[in-house]
């Protein structure tokens, strides 16, 4: 009895299904062009307008797939509902995984509820994870992922190390992310909070760049302050700007970028740089800029122009400055000239750039600056393999000022670099650059630079947790003849670099621990000039270190973000 009416009830059910399969087609295929495909069921309701699918359902468009435990699609609304244990959405190389999806494929946009995705390394969560066509005009025309009350890491542990806590996020795939109320948290203590910050993407690397709002941190006794910040921000929808900031062995690199989009291809622009480095010519001296540049800055398919001000705080002088770039296939065309308005004399560049497949040719004339080509041609070839040997030769020449002094000149470079393994083990690594410089007219000079980096590293496993790294660097830094002009010359080195790391593997994704010694010995002095021993511990998303230096007797210690 109970087979019959089993029979009777599937006879019904492909009875049902022949008489609505032309419309529930029609209906996917000319009005929706999506695909349906269930492991279990799909139920057509046609009183209600609805489709039921069960069981390892898959629902697909030109955009997107979905991945589903269950699925309901109401063809009149245009509304897709998916849930399960995990609800799966894939778009090109983005995922999105929740609970439940709710998606409009007329408007394109929906949500997804308990969500979370992932943005190369770091991991995006989310009550509520929002994604939609971008509006009209917008910085890219992907698909644009938004998070309320958005949370983000890259750690891979349930309580991470550390963690950022925002208001809100906005995803543009492949060009940036913007965050706004950012709260950043070390394990479970808010260290600071920024009202804004922007990853952007670099097309050049295939990556997103200053991932973590976090500054790499650090002390040393000697130098005092060690410290490297990036704080891209983003005010609006017309401001934007980069702030970074950097102290290290008593160098530091601070400078503000700011922008603000005036109208379409009009932007006022603003830098301010505050540098202090080490002179070229005197390890004891320091190089000081401190600056300030404003102007407008127009920007439209190949042009570039940019009209402005500046000052310069430490030669206490205005310079009027205006500059065009003109880009055409492979040739770039450029001209500066600037107005010294404290002294009175002009700055003047221009020049051409060529990208051939094998080099790049620069011709350009400069006046008014501290080195000055007039004229000077230069072409640089792109790096190729030669013998199993990264190679990359350079050529030079023409009329070149420096400190008074003006000189025919023409240089010839070449850079080889190479890296193998002796054994399963062994590794060596080989780099070495030339730079032959010729000076002509009254001169008749010759100056030589040979630089040579020769580093070997053996990795021996002691036990399964257990690894011992000794490593060595050889560098060489020789020159002869007598360089005519003063920013050719560089001073000669002959340094060993020895070291060696044990390290301690920790279970799983827990990392490590790293006990490190590392020194410098200068060969021509016969002195050392550091010895320092290190203590890491690193994490899969950050790590910290401690060391003492017994030369300079000091310590120091260090966080760093991955």
């Amino acid at each position: 009895m109970f087979k019959g009416i089993i029979r009777k009830i599937l006879l019904i059910n492909i009875l049902i299904f022949i008489a609505v399969y032309p419309v529930l087609a029609d209906e996917l295929s000319t009005d929706s062009p999506y695909s349906l495909t269930a492991e279990r069921e799909i139920v057509y309701d046609n009183h209600q307008g609805l489709i039921r699918a069960e069981g390892g359902v898959v629902f697909e468009s030109a955009d997107f797939r979905v991945e589903s435990d269950n699925m309901i699609i109401d063809l009149e609304k245009t509304i897709v509902t998916a849930t399960g244990d995990i609800v799966k959405i894939i778009s090109d190389e983005q995922v999105l995984i929740g609970n439940k999806l709710i998606y409009n494929y007329n408007t394109k946009m929906g949500s997804v509820y308990q969500a979370s995705t992932k943005v190369e390394d770091l991991n995006l969560a989310g009550d509520e994870i929002k994604f939609m066509s971008p509006p009209k005009n917008s910085i890219k025309d992907d698909m644009l992922i938004e998070l309320e009350q958005a949370y983000l890491t890259t750690c891979v542990f349930d309580n991470p190390h550390y963690h950022v806590k925002a208001n809100s996020l906005e995803l543009y795939p492949d060009n940036r992310i913007i965050i706004k109320g950012v709260k950043f948290y070390l394990g479970k203590v808010m260290v600071y909070y920024f009202p804004s910050y922007v990853i952007k993407y670099d097309e050049n690397t295939g990556t997103y760049q200053n991932v973590t709002p976090f500054p790499n941190i650090g002390y040393d006794s000697k130098n005092g302050l060690l410290l490297e910040m990036h704080y891209p921000y983003q005010i609006g929808e017309k401001t934007e700007g980069l702030i970074t900031a950097g102290f290290n062995e008593g160098e530091r690199h601070n400078s503000l970028k700011h922008n603000y989009q005036l109208a379409d291809n009009y932007k006022w622009v603003t830098n301010v740089v505050d540098k202090k480095e080490e002179d070229d010519d005197d390890e004891d001296e320091y190089e000081r800029t401190q600056l300030i540049d404003s102007g407008l800055n127009y920007r439209k398919g190949r042009v570039n122009v940019y009209t402005g001000l500046r000052y310069d705080f430490i030669d206490d002088e205005t310079i009027a400055k205006s500059r065009v770039n003109y880009n055409v296939g492979r040739y770039s065309f450029y001209t500066g000239l600037g107005y010294n308005l404290t002294i009175e004399d002009w700055e003047e560049k221009y020049g051409v750039i060529y990208r051939g497949n094998k080099a790049v040719y620069e011709l350009k004339y400069v006046s008014g600056y501290d080195r000055e080509y007039l004229p000077y041609l230069s072409i640089k070839g792109k790096t190729a393999n030669l013998a199993g040997f990264n190679t990359n030769l350079s050529l030079g020449m023409g009329r070149v000022r420096d400190d008074g002094i003006t000189a025919n000149k023409a240089v010839v470079g070449l850079v080889l670099g190479r890296s193998f393994n002796l054994t399963d083990n062994f590794r060596i690594g080989l780099n070495s650059d030339l730079a032959y410089h010729q000076y002509f007219s009254s001169f008749n000079e010759a100056y030589q630079v040979y630089n040579t980096s020769l580093t070997g590293a053996y990795q021996l496993t002691l036990s399964p947790t257990v690894s011992l790294k000794p490593f060595l660097t050889y560098k060489l830094t020789d020159t002869y003849g007598n360089p005519v002009l003063s920013d050719d010359k560089e001073d000669k080195e002959k340094e060993l670099k020895p070291g060696v790391e044990l390290t301690y593997h920790l279970p799983g994704d827990e990392g490590s621990w790293i006990v490190g010694l590392e020194g410098n010995y200068d060969l021509e002095l016969e002195v050392w000039d550091e010895k320092t021993i290190r203590l890491t511990r690193d994490y899969d998303c950050m790590s910290a270190f401690l060391e003492y230096d017994t030369v300079a007797s000091g310590f120091g210690f260090g966080i760093e973000i991955k």
